[in-house]
């Protein structure tokens, strides 16, 4: 562990309380419950130290975020200015624990009182997932800009989208008591069209929907506003569409069939909804395709040599298969 001008014997556990140097005028506005500004002195596998202006304290990785943290390092950086909030102050042994996760619900709970959903915020891309794009509007807040939620005709690869790029978005569900952000680039409807959608769509309908997106699994199709489905790659891929967005390009509409509709996690999965003539053809192309790889399975079994007996020569299997030949015949 690195040296923090500490003595020898106090240098910390992995715990989160840690010994502090001591100076009486910063102790005096150390104690349980005060929120402090510090600069991120180091960051350790355990968790930061955070100098509070002569005093170091710890903020256990346990007590850094709200979500799960493998590392220190995703979250804050040395350097970074932090606001933390003392949980424990003990003078005498010169220890302070510290708290960031603690000031996350304070600041959450500010966030709330100033935004409502349909606002327009300002924030900076974090990070990027399969789903989505996390974004920073403030220090400890971050929202959800969701795949399909991207401005009508964006990639989710465009250089707009990039980490670190700065975007606008307006909020489109804010829950302080759950601390869920989830941001739209998108028009947004007045009211939640996942709210009783099962009286609307049921699986195995068939609905029409406009392509406008598409994501590394698939193309997105939206239904209506504020409601987007996702038709899978593999399912199009499995119905003969090796280049399936020239099928299905930007801005088409077609009818499609609800495969899977998981309110939950609000997933609406879809497929193509073919005609009866596409049928006909998928299902015949799907024949002639299934009689070649039979006809190459037939052609490997007859080239495959006839094993000759132990101690034949290549002239003996010869003449013993044309013998074999003619007494079929007979």
């Amino acid at each position: 562990m690195e040296d923090h001008a500490r003595p020898v014997e106090e240098q910390p556990s992995e715990t989160s309380e840690t010994p502090v140097s001591s100076d009486s005028h910063v102790w005096e506005k150390i104690s349980p419950g005060t929120v402090l500004s510090g600069k991120v002195s180091s960051l350790h596998n355990f968790g930061v130290f955070i100098d509070l202006g002569g005093i170091e304290g710890l903020v256990h990785i346990s007590e850094v975020s709200n979500n799960f943290v493998k590392h220190p390092s995703e979250v804050v950086q040395v350097g970074q200015e932090v606001q933390v909030k003392v949980l424990k102050a003990d003078p005498e042994n010169q220890r302070v624990s510290l708290s960031m996760k603690a000031v996350q619900d304070e600041l959450w709970k500010q966030f709330g009182e100033q935004h409502q959903n349909g606002d327009t915020i300002k924030g900076t891309i974090k990070r990027k997932t399969d789903f989505g794009i996390f974004v920073e509007v403030l220090p400890g807040i971050e929202g959800l800009l969701h795949v399909s939620q991207l401005h009508s005709g964006a990639q989710y690869n465009d250089p707009e989208y990039d980490v670190g790029r700065e975007i606008e978005a307006r909020i489109r569900l804010l829950d302080v008591e759950t601390r869920r952000l989830q941001l739209t680039q998108r028009d947004i409807p007045e009211q939640d069209p996942w709210e009783n959608i099962a009286g609307r769509i049921q699986e195995g309908e068939i609905i029409e929907g406009k392509v406008d997106g598409m994501t590394k699994f698939g193309l997105l199709a939206e239904i209506e506003p504020g409601l987007t489905g996702l038709i899978p790659f593999s399912a199009l891929k499995k119905m003969g569409y090796k280049k399936p967005t020239k099928s299905y390009p930007q801005g088409s509409v077609h009818r499609f069939k609800v495969a899977n509709l998981d309110i939950e996690k609000r997933r609406l999965a879809l497929v193509p909804e073919l005609s009866a003539a596409e049928r006909m053809e998928a299902q015949a192309k799907e024949a002639s395709e299934k009689n070649q790889k039979n006809k190459k399975k037939a052609q490997k079994v007859r080239k495959k040599p006839t094993p000759k007996p132990a101690g034949m020569t290549e002239f003996g299997a010869l003449l013993a298969a044309a013998l074999s030949q003619e007494k079929t015949k007979d």
